[in-house]
């Protein structure tokens, strides 16, 4: 499946997709199935909040040590 293009302007693009149920029924549903599916990773985890804190963590790092790290590549 290849992407498509268009040069058609922008106000008529949106014109279309408010028209198009079938693309907004499908972006519904995938925009929820990513939620149960985050949900799902999230429980499975376990200890949610300490894994974001530990993402805070690592990021913090990697921002201080950044000069570091482009330095030695």
């Amino acid at each position: 499946m290849g992407l498509e293009t268009t040069n058609k302007p922008f106000l008529t693009r949106v014109k279309e997709s408010e028209q198009d149920k079938f693309m907004q029924k499908s972006v519904a549903k995938a925009q929820d199935a990513q939620w149960d599916k985050r949900e799902a990773a999230r429980k499975e985890l376990g200890h949610w909040q300490d894994w974001r804190n530990l993402g805070e963590q690592i990021r913090q790092h990697v921002i201080h040590y950044l000069p570091d790290y482009l330095g030695s590549v």
